[in-house]
This record gives C-alpha cells, structure tokens and sequence, in this order.
C-alpha cells in the first residue's frame, strides 16, 4: 500500500507549485508520515525509492523550503548510509541537487559535500554524476570559498572532468569568457 500511494504522490508532485505545497501541507497535518516512511528504512526498496522520488520532486518548491527541512535532513542521512541500486540513488541525487538550489540549505548541504563527491560525482551512473553536479554548482555559487575548500581536499579533478566531458559546456565557457576578454582587440594603455 504504502509503495502505490507513495507512487501515485510522486506522480502528483509533477503538478504544480500548488501541488506540491498541498502535498506539504497534507503531510504535515497527517503526523509527516513521508519523514516515517524515510526513517523507517523499509526493506522494499521501492517503496523507499517512491520516497525519495517524492521527496526530491517537493524540493523544487521555494514556497516550502521551511516544512522540508527534516526530510532534508533524512536524506542526507540516508546518502551516507550504504545504498543499493542506482534508481535509489538517482533520486537521492536529485534531491539533494533540487535542495541544494535554494540558499537557506547551503550550510546544511556543505557539511555533506564530502560525500556528495564520493557517492554523486565519482559515481558511475552519468545521471548521478550530473545531479552531483547541479548540487556542486549550486553549492559553488552560493559559498565559493567554503565549497572550493572542501573540493581542493578531494573532487575538484572529478568535478572538472565531469564538466568537460558534458557537450557543449566547454564552448559556452569559451564563449563567456570571449565576451569579457575578447580574442581580438585594438591596442590599450593601462
């Protein structure tokens, strides 16, 4: 029961902003069974995986950052446990890469980046590496020097790799870069 209905909210929380925060608001009053169903680290990992499908979708909502903490929270925890199958950790992925868009869950987030690169940007599925990515990028835009440092101690070989490796991302880089720092120019003084 609890795998079909977990499914079947994952679905609805492809909806609207307004669904998802219904979903929020609906869990919240019903005692935060998807917290319990996340903690309760069932042995159908389906239904886990259902789970954190939801989870990860609601993580889009900027509207309900606040409620989503302890599910945030959950997550990270279950990143660093030791999880099978790639479809789990595709989602977990997901949501921490989702989560970690929004400012107020930096801190929290950089505290987990050592894993973030061991478990997401050297893992070998391509969609964990890039939702590893989008986590580090974030993460990278928000607190430069506290997400450098914690990368000079180990990913930032990965992170680069991974980056180059993406199409298309070197020639938009170039390309930036040829707008504030032309290939030609005329002579200047400075």
């Amino acid at each position: 029961m609890q795998e079909i209905s977990l499914k079947t909210l994952s679905h609805l929380s492809m909806g609207t902003d307004w669904h998802r925060h219904k979903i929020v608001q609906e869990d919240f009053t019903a005692g935060q069974m998807m917290l319990k169903v996340m903690r309760s680290k069932p042995k159908n990992d389906q239904i886990l995986c259902n789970a954190t499908c939801l989870v990860a979708n609601l993580s889009t909502s900027s509207e309900d950052q606040g409620g989503l903490q302890e599910l945030l929270s959950c997550l990270c925890e279950i990143m660093k446990s030791d999880v099978k199958g790639s479809a789990l950790l595709v989602q977990i992925s997901r949501g921490v890469a989702n989560f970690s868009a929004f400012p107020q869950n930096t801190d929290k987030l950089l505290q987990h980046l050592p894993v973030i690169v061991y478990k997401f940007l050297k893992s070998p599925d391509n969609i964990v590496k890039m939702h590893g990515m989008r986590a580090v990028l974030h993460l990278l835009s928000k607190k430069p020097s506290n997400t450098v440092e914690e990368l000079l101690r180990d990913g930032a070989g990965d992170l680069l790799t991974n980056i180059s490796r993406l199409p298309g991302v070197i020639d938009a880089i170039q390309t930036s870069l040829l707008t504030q720092a032309p290939s030609r120019s005329r002579p200047s003084f400075r």
